[in-house]
């Protein structure tokens, strides 16, 4: 049996075939149905299709740390407090888990390119959206940003829940996923073009050419407004066009970055600040931005 045999058996023959290839490693050895599941080169999907018949097997235990932690995703996501209390066990864990980046990242860009099987799959991609609101929350980076976006159009082209999805996407405040996003307005699929633009905000392009000088607008915009960009709170669960990030203009005024959650100064504002803000509000006649800054 050589590295990564188990995953090139579940791309070559499905689930079905890698459960069976499992059980017969594990009828001929139980130490080798364990190296089995510690082989580095498994993907999330190989030990999620696997940990049930670890479990039979009393091998739970055995599976790698990070697998453990995308089962008790699953578990959690899928209400099944029983399963997912042993394995925040085995993960020695008395009350809450806390997943960390690198497992994380691992069960995002291992598992992101499948859907799940098709029994079960609403609990596989549900485990997949809370390892992304976790991901996103704390640790998020542009390149796992990238790989989140692949997945949001990918599901959306099939007909997919992305709602969940997107609203952990938009938890990382960061600057960088409405430049992921950006990219696909440019897309020749249109469907994805509708979508970058729901959620940025924008409006539909008529053609190829309206999709360029959208795409380099908000290109613009971005670059522009970059340090003064916070998460909004709205979501799709909660409107059917949610602005996830946006800009305050009042911060852009006085040129003060700011935190992206809170919406606050970095710093306290200076006295002079404060005046300039009050001239400014005044300028606008009290109307919307900034009460936060």
């Amino acid at each position: 049996m050589t590295a990564g045999y188990l995953g090139r058996v579940w791309r070559s023959q499905g689930a079905v075939g890698l459960r069976a290839a499992f059980r017969t490693i594990a009828k001929r050895s139980r130490e080798d149905a364990v190296k089995a599941l510690n082989d580095p080169e498994n993907g999330f999907p190989v030990l999620y299709l696997l940990a049930p018949e670890a479990e039979q097997l009393g091998l739970e235990n055995a599976l790698p740390e990070r697998a453990k932690y995308g089962i008790w995703l699953v578990a959690t996501k899928a209400g099944d407090a029983s399963r997912a209390q042993n394995y925040a066990i085995m993960l020695g864990a008395k009350s809450g888990v806390d997943p960390p980046q690198d497992t994380l990242k691992w069960i995002i860009e291992t598992g992101a390119d499948w859907d799940g099987p098709r029994a079960g799959r609403d609990d596989y991609d549900a485990a997949i959206d809370l390892a992304v609101a976790y991901f996103a929350t704390q640790y998020a980076d542009s390149d796992t940003l990238a790989k989140i976006a692949e997945l949001i159009f990918r599901r959306h082209r099939k007909g997919l829940f992305i709602h969940d999805l997107v609203w952990g996407f938009f938890q990382s405040a960061n600057a960088s996923a409405l430049a992921v996003i950006a990219k696909y307005i440019v897309s020749d699929n249109n469907a994805d073009t509708e979508l970058a633009c729901k959620l940025l905000g924008l409006e539909m392009p008529k053609n190829s050419a309206d999709k360029v000088k959208a795409y380099a607008k908000h290109a613009e915009w971005l670059n522009e407004n970059r340090k003064y960009i916070y998460l909004t709170g709205e979501h799709f669960n909660a409107m059917s066009e949610p602005h996830h990030l946006s800009h305050d203009e009042e911060a852009k005024y006085l040129g003060r970055e700011i935190h992206p959650r809170t919406r606050a100064p970095y710093t306290p504002l200076t006295s002079e600040e404060l005046t300039a803000l009050e001239v400014f509000r005044a300028a606008r006649n009290g109307t919307h931005g900034g009460e936060n800054v």
